[in-house]
């Protein structure tokens, strides 16, 4: 690889950690399974679970205990 291409490639990611090869796919999954149960939850007429708020970086939303209307 020439430098200028190492160069380029360098600028655009990031150095340093260690590769965790499937860690965005986990994440994508832990992230899909919190926004169901969010939404079942809202469905059913409570308030989703703090671990799925923060799941989804949701945790300073204002979700009333008991929800009403549906």
């Amino acid at each position: 690889m020439s430098n200028a291409i190492a160069a380029s490639v360098g600028s655009t990611v990031t150095t340093g950690g260690s590769f965790k090869p499937f860690e965005r796919v986990v994440q994508f999954f832990e992230r899909l399974a919190a926004a169901r149960r969010c939404a079942a939850a809202i469905s059913a007429g409570r308030r989703p679970a703090e671990r799925d708020l923060a799941i989804l970086e949701l945790q300073n939303v204002n979700f009333p205990t008991t929800l009403s209307g549906n």
